[in-house]
């Protein structure tokens, strides 16, 4: 997306100034939650809410999902369970999509996508104890694996190591492990 306003050939080149949007701290955003969940009598468990926060990195698409989710059901967000159901429910919407992502990568790129959504973070994807716990070959394998899923935007190169983009996908590829 942000090749479109930087890069000399995106269509919106230099249109604009870039901003950058941080997440939103959590005890804000829990803070938030609540008061929206209050206008229905409902309420959110600060724990669960933390776990939720955290397993998103605060990311609010996805956090926001969630709620969204557990909202439908007309109750208070008091159990991990809640958590689970609702990011299943995301990921199975989206599984037949997910479904040919993966099948549209090679094999090792299959095979790397798959052990990053299992370990979830992976800060030395080419160590030999990375490779041989997950079953992969060898690290110049992995990576022009990594080059792949990186320019196709599935995997990118987090501080603390490489995580797979879309967080609903890591999700599904966890469920099919």
């Amino acid at each position: 997306m942000s090749e479109m306003f930087v890069m000399p050939q995106g269509a919106f080149y230099q249109s604009t100034q870039i901003m950058n949007l941080d997440v939103i701290p959590p005890k804000s955003y829990l803070s938030f939650a609540r008061g929206f969940f209050s206008t229905e009598g409902w309420e959110v468990d600060e724990d669960v809410f933390m776990r939720l926060y955290r397993r998103f990195d605060g990311v609010t698409w996805y956090v926001q999902a969630v709620l969204n989710k557990v909202w439908e059901t007309r109750m208070s967000l008091e159990h991990d369970s809640q958590v689970d159901a609702a990011v299943k429910e995301l990921y199975e919407e989206r599984a037949l999509i997910y479904h040919d992502l993966l099948c549209a990568q090679n094999e090792a790129s299959q095979e790397l996508v798959m052990a990053i959504a299992r370990n979830g973070i992976v800060s030395e994807p080419t160590s030999t104890g990375f490779l041989s716990r997950n079953g992969l070959r060898g690290a110049s394998t992995v990576r022009a694996a990594l080059k792949d899923l990186a320019g196709k935007d599935i995997a990118y190169k987090a501080e603390a190591g490489w995580i797979v983009y879309d967080r609903l996908f890591a999700e599904y590829l966890r469920s099919i492990q």
